[in-house]
């Protein structure tokens, strides 16, 4: 798994009041990350979580034993992602590389578990998914034509819904600090509970202790242009298996050699 070392720092969360796309829930606010992490340059691919099905065991059903969460769906078959056969997770070699959906939030926690990492917090993926901007996109103030760059999206001038489709990871140009796909494509599982921003300043947050829907980051290939906002959320239940929702691992960066 190829992953990118991000760097502790401060930034700017959230959008700004006077912004046009400005969102109750995503008001600005200061946050500090104290430490610094790796974070996988791509989503996880179909072939990656079919390795941890595998390993683990897990069933046509898709039930898996989770930790702290008790037996859980973790995924769905799908013709165009992971199918049971022959009593193992398989999937077709144009798919091998296409992020993994139709994953549940308790599936994305338990792969980030077993690959010795875990999901992002809220904070550490839009921290690395702006890489450094302060503008709408990573790459700056929001453009249809330089967003193609960098995401898939439903493009404006779309007509036909069935063209839309998720597509192979890191086939876009990656942002500033090496990640791939971080707007567009598939909407990623994070760490937090979904709550609004309550606006102040801190450090390393990891959202509330409970609640009822998980917070989903990126945007998707199915979402028009400004929805895959670096500050724009989503949220889900966590037993929601969904054809635009996958997810990306960090790792603390001393368990990186």
């Amino acid at each position: 798994m190829p992953v990118v070392k991000i760097a502790a720092g401060t930034f700017k969360m959230g959008t700004p009041k006077d912004d046009q796309e400005f969102k109750l829930d995503e008001k600005q606010h200061v946050v500090t990350l104290t430490r610094d992490f790796y974070m996988s340059a791509c989503q996880i691919t179909n072939a990656q979580f079919a390795l941890f099905l595998n390993e683990k065991g897990v069933k046509a059903d898709g039930k898996f034993a989770t930790l702290g969460h008790g037996a859980q769906i973790v995924v769905k078959s799908s013709e165009m992602g992971l199918t049971y056969k022959g009593n193992q997770w398989t999937v077709a070699a144009e798919y091998a590389n296409h992020p993994v959906v139709f994953v549940s939030w308790y599936g994305a926690d338990e792969y980030a578990r077993w690959a010795g990492g875990s999901l992002p917090t809220e904070a550490q993926w839009e921290y690395a998914c702006r890489a450094g901007s302060e503008k709408a996109f990573c790459f700056g103030d929001p453009d249809e034509e330089k967003l193609k760059e960098y995401a898939w999206f439903k493009e404006s001038k779309l007509k036909d819904e069935k063209a839309l489709h998720i597509h192979e990871v890191g086939k876009k140009k990656p942002n500033a600090w090496g990640l791939y796909d971080m707007h567009g494509n598939v909407w990623e599982w994070c760490a937090d509970w979904y709550e609004a921003y309550k606006g102040n300043a801190t450090e390393d947050p990891t959202g509330p202790t409970q609640g009822e829907k998980r917070v989903a980051r990126g945007g998707s290939a199915f979402e028009p242009f400004l929805v895959n906002r670096s500050a724009k959320r989503g949220s889900e239940r966590p037993d929601a298996l969904l054809s635009d929702v996958g997810f990306r691992v960090v790792f603390p960066a001393s368990s990186v050699q």
